[in-house]
């Protein structure tokens, strides 16, 4: 593919347990921070790690609005965010999490937005609703938790 103005790229394949294995490292203290998922089995855990996505947002982009949809959720890989309401602000930092996933429709509480460039990690309502289907006694432990 030389000469004809493409460059070559090299792809690097890495099989479905070693990614989870980098994941689980890379995420062990998200994972352990958030309360849903602490001391969860591990296969749940890798399941909930393969889909997460990476974001980056810049200073002062709103991440969530306050009563906006929950359709996911983000855990803070770098920086710092400032959530907002009517009555009070937080500063949150790398290993927070915030943008709970809907047991129910409720509307987001507040508005969260980035005080510096920033990485995040998110987990998509859809995403983890397909992952709790196949550990239903998660899901179920959830639900009680939730009520």
């Amino acid at each position: 593919m030389e000469g004809n103005g493409l460059t070559r790229r090299t792809r690097y394949l890495l099989s479905k347990s070693l990614k989870e294995e980098i994941l689980t490292v890379m995420c062990a203290a998200l994972m352990n921070n958030t309360l849903m998922l602490k001391n969860r089995d591990v296969n749940f855990l890798n399941a909930v790690l393969t889909q997460l996505q990476f974001e980056v947002f810049q200073e002062a982009d709103i991440i969530i609005r306050q009563n906006t949809s929950r359709d996911r959720m983000f855990f803070i890989e770098h920086r710092q965010f400032l959530v907002k309401t009517d009555f009070f602000q937080k500063e949150l930092i790398e290993g927070d999490y915030f943008g709970d996933l809907p047991p129910d429709q409720r509307k987001r509480l507040a508005t969260v937005r980035a005080m510096t460039i920033c990485q995040l990690l998110s987990l998509h309502a859809d995403s983890f609703q397909q992952v709790l289907q196949a550990f239903p006694n998660v899901r179920k432990d959830l639900k009680m938790t939730a009520q």
